[in-house]
Parts: structure tokens; C-alpha cells; sequence
């Protein structure tokens, strides 16, 4: 990594070697916190933050106060330039994809369990510490659930999307600038199906769209645990999708 990477309101930065601040909100740096204690049991410190992040879609009287994560580790990368090693270029291996849904999808429960969700992945959002541990970090991409309105998130902002790099789950319409006029309401389920299809690509580097998509592509990994995972977040049913691995 260079000295310092940005995505949203979170910078990571190298501040002497093989030592590592992120900053960010609280709900980014929590949801990463058990995942890293977990796996990585190198030395990691908090340091809290005196000033708060406004975020635009929320009530104004609404912040996300920020704080830093001091930890120690070998290597902290983009997912994009992860996925370019030449080892990963065919595809990461299977317990690697178990590592990264099950890091991502501790991070989507806790924005749950918050009343936040994300509409959609893109590559650049996700870093990689030391080879095994993902975090999502985009603090753009967070918006607060809607219980009256169908547990939908309001995107009503524009946020940075690439045809290459995305992965648009059906609802959002960025490939049809009739559909894509803000604001737009979109199911918090939509990150199960994100997650997904962003799961194939870095699994198998192809992309789909749809469940019919992943029905063609999942013949090596059908009826395991993580083909089962993936089909429950593809669901058609926005209400039915689900992410559970067992």
C-alpha cells in the first residue's frame, strides 16, 4: 500500500512500518473490531475523536462521531489489487471466500443490528489485512434503514459507480438513467445480493446478474454450505433474502 489510502471518510495510513491507523466513523471501526481480534491477534488500539461526521441523509440533529485504530500487521491493500496477485488472478481460494463473507457479513449484520445498510459493493470499497481479514470501509455507502418505509434505504446522494468494478443488484437501475434519478429507494436487502455477486466474481471472476446467472456458474461448489449461503441472498423476494451460512 501507499502511505495512505482513501475511500468516503475513512483513511488508512502507514505511520511507521508494519504499523497501521485506520479513521473512520465508530459504526465502520466497530464492525471491523471483532473480526480482526478474532483472526489477528496483534496488538490494536482505539483512539477516539473529537468531531463528528455529518452524514446528509440523515435528520440534521443526526452525527456519526469518528475515532482511529492503531494496530500492527504485514500488509493492507485494496481488494482490487489483492485480487490482481498473481495467485488470486484465477479466482481466491475456497476457505479464503469462507474468511471474507463471513468478515463481510459480520459487518452488514452489525450495520443491521445499527439500523444502517449499503445499497451495492464495488472492489475499492473492501481492504485486505494481512491476506485474511476484509473489511467493508466506504462510510459513503451507509444509510439508515427506513422501518416505516419497507426497510428501505433512501440513496439520495450521489455515490461513485463503475460498470467494472460494481455489482448492481435489481432495484437501483444505474444502467438505465430512467430508473436512476435520485432519489431512489432500494430494499437494505440489496446488499445480500450485492455481496453475492461481488462473491462470484472474486470466487470465480465472472459476473452475474441474476439467480439464473448463478445457476449457471455454481456447478463446482453446488449444494455446499456457501452455494446455499449465495441462493438465499439472491432471492427474488427482496423480503425473503437472507444472509445465513450453516
Amino acid at each position: 500500500m501507499t502511505d495512505s489510502y482513501k475511500i468516503g471518510k475513512t483513511e488508512i495510513s502507514i505511520i511507521r512500518e508494519n504499523t497501521f491507523v485506520i479513521e473512520s466513523t465508530n459504526l465502520i471501526l466497530d464492525s471491523i473490531h471483532d473480526n480482526m481480534t478474532q483472526i489477528h491477534s496483534k496488538y490494536i488500539k482505539k483512539i477516539p475523536q473529537s468531531h463528528p461526521v455529518k452524514k446528509t441523509n440523515m435528520p440534521s440533529s443526526s452525527s456519526i462521531s469518528t475515532a482511529k485504530i492503531e494496530f500492527h500487521t504485514t500488509s493492507v491493500m485494496p481488494l482490487s489489487k489483492f485480487l490482481n496477485k498473481k495467485e488470486n488472478k484465477h479466482g481466491l481460494h475456497f476457505n479464503t471466500m469462507l474468511h471474507f463473507i463471513g468478515n463481510i457479513g459480520n459487518q452488514l449484520t452489525h450495520f443491521k443490528n445499527n439500523g444502517y445498510s449499503i445499497p451495492f459493493f464495488s472492489l475499492d470499497d473492501i481492504i485486505v489485512i494481512d491476506e485474511v481479514i476484509f473489511a467493508f470501509i466506504n462510510t459513503d455507502k451507509i444509510f439508515k434503514v427506513d422501518t416505516k418505509n419497507n426497510n428501505n434505504i433512501t440513496i439520495d446522494y450521489p455515490i461513485s459507480y463503475h460498470a467494472s468494478s460494481s455489482f448492481i443488484p435489481p432495484g437501483i437501475g444505474f444502467d438505465n438513467p430512467k430508473e436512476s434519478k435520485l432519489p431512489i429507494d432500494v430494499h437494505f436487502s440489496s446488499a445480500h445480493y450485492s455481496l453475492a455477486q461481488l462473491c462470484i466474481f472474486i470466487f470465480l471472476k465472472q459476473k452475474i446478474k441474476n439467480e439464473a446467472d448463478y445457476d449457471e456458474v455454481s456447478g463446482s461448489f453446488i449444494y455446499t454450505s456457501f452455494y446455499w449461503c449465495l441462493k438465499r441472498c439472491l432471492d427474488k423476494d427482496e423480503n425473503k433474502r437472507i444472509l445465513l451460512y450453516v
